[in-house]
């Protein structure tokens, strides 16, 4: 069944994505007990639960990624700077427990890609094992790449937008030798396999291809279906989409006198406090701007 599954797919089947890490089925259960159904993840006891779980000696695997989580994301400072070099030490101990872990895998791929990469997250930060690792270029861009292309076996659909951007060459510019290690399609391709498992920045890329082709062909079908993508990702909420589909209401926009969209102000209104509401979390201050 699995070999069957890879031939059609090209995938690993999910199922076994974390087959040498037999307790997986116990952590997600204590997770659910100890924590969802305890406290909640968000508030101090939840995330007190989530610290003891994830740092005790036989860490429970979906804690200590959430903690990673936490770190990345400057949760546990007052002034909400991430704290990155403990994030990756958080991804690397999961991938000690299991080399299969899908979002580890990706993870720690998307930080190297990103690191000091301007306009990332990353963009200042200061990891001294990365500082290590980037004096062996060769190294560095093998681990790299073979971090992402194990997270997509594994069906990580933010893998699948990751080689996306590397294919077209979004952000660090890495030698065309190592990417032939990857396969061999298109960056649009798996931006659309991506986007068809719901990860909302692979509909930002596409949106962002689509549109430009269709200003320059002077295509309506397929401006048309640059918006559609546009849509699906601002109904995740996620804020660059709500701000930029925002704008396009409330302008209108239209592609060779083809209204393709009509100026409503109160739709724009709408997707501009859609989008605030998750701006403030990614320090994203345009939609707040525009209101």
């Amino acid at each position: 069944y699995f070999y069957l599954y890879f031939a059609i797919r090209d995938q690993l089947h999910p199922s076994i994505a974390f087959q040498k890490y037999l307790n997986l089925q116990n952590d997600i259960d204590e997770y659910n007990k100890e924590i969802l159904l305890g406290y909640g993840v968000y508030g101090n006891p939840g995330m007190s639960k989530l610290i003891q779980l994830a740092n005790r000696k036989n860490f429970n695997i979906i804690a200590k990624y959430e903690l990673g989580e936490c770190y990345y994301y400057g949760r546990f400072n007052a002034n909400g700077i991430p704290d990155f070099s403990k994030a990756l030490s958080c991804y690397e101990a999961i991938l000690d427990s299991v080399s299969s872990h899908p979002l580890a895998l990706w993870t720690i791929s998307y930080m190297m890609f990103s690191y000091r990469q301007k306009g990332s997250e990353l963009e200042h930060a200061y990891i001294e094992k990365f500082e290590k690792e980037k004096q062996s270029e060769g190294a560095w861009y093998d681990k790299m790449v073979h971090y992402v292309q194990n997270a997509y076996i594994l069906g990580s659909a933010a893998a699948a937008n990751l080689i996306g951007k590397m294919k077209e060459g979004k952000g660090g510019n890495i030698p065309h030798k190592y990417l032939e290690t990857l396969p061999q399609k298109p960056a649009i391709d798996f931006y659309k396999e991506a986007a068809e498992n719901g990860y909302s920045y692979a509909m930002n890329n596409l949106y962002d291809i689509l549109i430009k082709e269709a200003e320059n062909e002077g295509s309506s079908e397929k401006a048309r279906t640059a918006i559609q993508y546009l849509q699906d990702s601002a109904a995740t909420y996620e804020p660059w989409a709500c701000n930029k589909l925002a704008r396009l209401y409330l302008f209108g926009y239209s592609l060779n006198n083809n209204d393709i969209i009509y100026k409503d102000e109160d739709e724009a209104y709408k997707l501009f406090k859609q989008a605030e509401i998750m701006a403030e979390r990614k320090n994203f201050f345009f939609p707040i701007l525009n209101l």
